[in-house]
C-alpha cells in the first residue's frame, strides 16, 4: 500500500470521530450549545490558568454523565480542586446526574 493512502484513512477515521462528536454535540440545541461552551471556555482558563481551551471545553461536554466529565477533566487538567470544582458546574450545567441517580429514575 502506498503511504498516502495509510494516512488518508487516518484522516478518515479522525473526521468520522470528529463527526460522532458532533452528533453527540447536536443533540443539544445550538444556542445552548454555544453559550455553554462559551461559560466552559471561559471558566476553563479560571480552573487553569490556560485560556481559550475550547477543544478540551467542547470534550467534557460532550460526556454524558458527572463520573465521564469528572474523570476527562481530571486526566485532562490535572485532579486540582479547581478543576474538580469545574467538572460539578458543567455537569450541573449540562443537567447531568450520577450514573447511580440515573438508574434509580429509570426504575421507577
Amino acid at each position: 500500500g502506498a503511504p498516502g493512502l495509510q494516512a488518508h484513512s487516518l484522516l478518515e477515521q479522525s473526521k468520522q470521530c470528529a463527526a460522532l462528536e458532533r452528533d453527540q454535540m447536536a443533540a443539544l440545541t445550538q444556542s445552548d450549545d454555544a453559550a455553554l461552551l462559551a461559560w466552559a471556555t471561559e471558566a476553563l482558563a479560571k480552573a487553569t490558568g490556560v485560556r481559550g481551551e475550547a477543544d478540551i471545553a467542547r470534550h467534557l461536554l460532550a460526556q454524558t454523565t458527572m463520573e465521564a466529565v469528572d474523570e476527562a477533566a481530571r486526566g485532562l487538567l490535572g485532579a486540582t480542586p479547581a478543576v474538580a470544582a469545574f467538572a460539578r458546574e458543567l455537569s450541573k450545567k449540562k443537567g447531568l446526574v450520577a450514573a447511580s441517580q440515573r438508574e434509580r429514575r429509570r426504575r421507577r
